[in-house]
């Protein structure tokens, strides 16, 4: 009986780590979405519009509640690369120049350099 009670509390303490690390996973991706956002409204409001639509989108589709929830986390990161990209053509009014525009053409794989190593993402 001991040994039963010893598999189930080595259970629970691996599902409460689980849980820890998906919930720290989700604060890294809010801390992120929140330093693209104070460097740039319109991404950041864009990202969460996109998030929202995603979210409805899966809904609408009936999938599983964790794949809705790592499509969502997708979205919201999706533009995470722009933190890369320099303020002068990041927050520029107007048209780009061909060679601002490489640095937007960029951010994706600069978001990719980012996030690479963290596990969940």
């Amino acid at each position: 009986m001991s040994a039963v009670i010893d598999c189930l509390d080595s259970s629970y303490r691996v599902a409460e780590l689980e849980d820890r690390a998906a919930q720290q996973t989700l604060a890294m991706a809010s801390s992120l979405i929140s330093l693209i956002d104070l460097r740039d409204r319109y991404t950041g409001g864009h990202s969460s519009r996109v998030a929202r639509y995603c979210r409805q989108i899966a809904l609408h589709m009936d999938l599983p509640h964790e794949q809705t929830e790592e499509i969502v986390l997708a979205a919201a990161l999706h533009d995470i690369g722009k933190i890369g990209v320099p303020d002068r053509v990041l927050l520029k009014e107007g048209s780009l120049t061909d060679e601002e525009f490489e640095w937007i053409r960029k951010h994706p794989e600069f978001g990719w350099m980012a996030v690479r190593n963290v596990d969940g993402f």
